[in-house]
C-alpha cells in the first residue's frame, strides 16, 4: 500500500520530541541522548541499543492492548513492540506515530526495573523474553498530540479553593526571608500575618483528607509563623532566620509527596486518591 511521504513530518516530530524530553528532565540533570532509528535497525541488532532513548517513527501494524502496540515499516518484514503507561486515546491500525522512549530486551524483571509504574495488561505470551521492546515516554500523533501523557481530571472546588489559599504563602514566605534588620520589619508584620492565616485555613483539608503527615507539616509550618512574629516583635533577628528555616523544611517536606510540577510550570495533587 502506497504511503504518503513523511520524512519533513518526521524531522518535525523528532524535533518536537527532543524538546519535550528536555522539559521533563530536571534542570540539574544531564543531558540524553536521543537515538533516532528504525523499526528495522532495531530489529536486525537491537543490542548497541538497549537501554538508550530511542526514537522511531512509523506505522501500527497490531493493537496488543489498551496500553501496548507494534510498529511496522513498509516493508513489514516484523515489528517492534510498544508498551506505554497509559494512551489517553486508542491507537488504531497503520497510524503513523512517533515513539520515544527505552529500548529494553523484555522480561518481567526488566519492565519492573524501567517502569515499575507501568500497567502490562498484555495477553499471556504475547512478547517473547528477549524480544525489543520500547517503554514509552511519549507517543505523538501526526498533528503533534501526545497520547501518552495523562489527562488530568479538573481540580475539585475544594482544590482551587486549596490551591488559593496556597498562593498567597510563596510571596509572604519571600518576604520573610528578607527580613533581616530593623528596617525591614515593618514590611515582614504583613507577611507574617499572611502565613499565620494561610497555615491555619489549609489545615482543615489535610484533616479532612486524612494524611497524618501534611498535617504534621502543616502544624510545623504554622509553628513556625508564629515562632516568626514572636521573633518579629522581639527584633530576635536570629530567632526569625531560625524560623524562616524551619518553615521552609516543612513547606518542601509536602511539596515533595504531595505537588506535582507540570511541564507548564503550574502544579496539581498528588497522592491524594490513595
Amino acid at each position: 500500500m502506497r504511503r504518503p511521504a513523511y520524512t519533513g513530518l518526521a524531522v518535525l516530530l523528532a524535533v518536537s520530541v527532543l524538546r519535550l524530553h528536555a522539559q521533563q528532565r530536571p534542570t540539574n540533570a544531564p543531558p540524553t541522548q536521543i537515538v533516532p532509528l528504525a523499526v528495522n535497525t532495531i530489529l536486525g541488532n537491537p543490542e548497541p541499543y538497549v537501554g538508550a532513548t530511542v526514537s522511531v517513527t512509523a506505522a501500527v501494524a497490531r493493537i496488543l492492548s489498551p496500553t501496548a502496540f507494534s510498529l511496522t515499516q513498509q516493508t513489514r518484514e516484523g515489528s517492534l513492540t510498544v508498551i506505554a503507561p497509559t494512551l489517553s486515546q486508542p491507537v488504531t491500525a497503520d497510524a503513523y506515530l512517533t515513539v520515544l522512549g527505552t529500548l529494553i530486551l523484555y522480561s518481567d524483571a526488566e519492565v519492573m526495573r524501567h517502569a515499575r509504574d507501568y500497567a502490562i495488561d498484555l495477553p499471556a505470551g504475547a512478547i517473547r523474553d528477549d524480544t525489543p521492546v520500547i517503554l514509552a515516554t511519549a507517543v505523538l500523533t501526526t498533528t503533534m498530540v501526545d497520547l501518552a501523557r495523562q489527562v488530568r481530571a479538573p481540580m475539585t472546588e475544594e482544590e482551587l479553593a486549596f490551591q488559593s489559599t496556597m498562593k498567597r504563602i510563596q510571596p509572604a514566605y519571600n518576604a520573610l526571608r528578607q527580613a533581616t534588620d530593623e528596617a525591614s520589619a515593618l514590611d515582614a508584620k504583613g507577611p507574617v500575618a499572611t502565613l499565620q492565616k494561610a497555615f491555619a485555613d489549609v489545615a482543615p483539608f489535610w484533616n479532612r483528607h486524612g494524611r497524618p503527615d501534611a498535617i504534621q507539616w502543616t502544624a510545623d509550618a504554622r509553628k513556625a509563623a508564629d515562632s516568626a512574629a514572636v521573633a518579629l516583635a522581639k527584633a530576635d533577628w536570629e530567632g526569625m532566620q531560625g524560623a524562616v528555616t524551619h518553615l521552609g523544611q516543612a513547606c518542601q517536606s509536602c511539596h515533595t509527596v504531595y505537588r506535582d510540577r507540570l511541564d507548564d510550570g503550574t502544579s496539581r495533587f498528588k497522592n491524594l486518591s490513595k
